[in-house]
């Protein structure tokens, strides 16, 4: 579970910070502005999470990366551990929200 309390926090943060670009999308472009980029960020995080596991699979499969079992949370698709998505999912959301904020 070690992993799941190190990728939380920044999980969060990243959660709160898109959340708060959506809100100021919506409020300078209106509904059809905040359903555009809910989809875009959807469809690009989407993406990247089914890159991620397919190629942390093959990474851990040829033995370039391990878990300690005692640290992950059990949960995983094919070898990869759900906490290993995390760090997928922070970008995704972490990204754009930073971008939107400094373009004008």
């Amino acid at each position: 579970m070690i992993y799941l309390y190190i990728s939380l926090p920044f999980l969060v943060v990243a959660i709160v910070m898109a959340s708060c670009s959506v809100v100021k999308e919506h409020k300078r472009g209106g509904a059809e502005a905040k359903r555009r980029q809910l989809w875009i960020l959807g469809t690009v995080t989407v993406s990247v999470l089914i890159l991620t596991i397919f190629f942390d699979n093959l990474m851990i499969w040829a033995g370039l990366v391990g878990y300690d079992d005692d640290k992950r949370m059990g949960w995983q698709l094919g070898q990869v551990p759900v906490e290993d998505l995390f760090y997928a999912i922070f970008v995704t959301l972490l990204v754009p929200a930073l971008w939107k904020g400094h373009s004008k």
